[in-house]
């Protein structure tokens, strides 16, 4: 038989259930910072690639204008200056040209705006997380101080908190449709 009063069997009871909660939700915080550190590292990633494909992009834009100057000073050289299959066959060869530069600029303009759209997707997913965070914090904060007023209705906000904490989290991690609080990821990588 025990020593213990049934209000020290409680008390004790509610001590360790607030400290496991509180042991529970540090586990749960550090696994949505991970999560948010992988999702500012992905911002970043897509970023650096983006804005690599937008220089590409740049770079095609620059050669095109160049081609199509080459292509102008051929088609009003005076008939006679030059041999004329010569130029027929460059004025040819410049249209070809750029034909494919503006395929590649349009195949590189979908790549950049895939990676832009990475980017928001990260960031968004990258707020969520952070929110998450922040209840999980606060929440661990009350759970422990129901520790020391030894109030069940404070011990149940702090988990509150935990639990609308997984949902942002899970939010992010599965696909929940947007009325429910999902994140719309929608593929934004056509050209037009």
């Amino acid at each position: 038989m025990s020593d213990k009063t049934p209000e020290e069997i409680e008390k004790e009871f509610f001590e360790k259930k607030s400290a496991v909660t509180v042991a529970i939700m540090a586990a749960v915080l550090a696994i949505v910072t991970m999560f948010a550190g992988g999702a500012s590292g992905d911002a970043t990633s897509n970023k650096t690639d983006s804005v690599d494909k937008w220089a590409q992009y740049q770079s095609k834009s620059v050669k095109a204008h160049v081609v199509e100057s080459e292509e102008e000073v051929l088609s009003v050289l005076a008939p006679g200056s030059v041999d004329e299959a010569k130029r027929t066959a460059q004025v040819a060869k410049c249209k070809k040209e750029l034909g494919k530069l503006e395929d590649d600029k349009k195949k590189i303009m979908g790549e950049a705006r895939g990676f832009e759209h990475a980017v928001d997707v990260a960031n968004m997913q990258g707020t969520r997380y952070g929110y998450a965070s922040l209840l999980l914090q606060i929440g661990i904060v009350i759970a422990s101080v129901s520790i020391l007023v030894r109030k069940n209705f404070v011990w149940l906000i702090g988990v509150g908190l935990g639990v609308v904490a997984i949902y942002m989290t899970m939010t992010v991690l599965l696909p929940i449709p947007k009325q429910l609080g999902g994140l719309v990821i929608a593929d934004v990588t056509s050209t037009t």
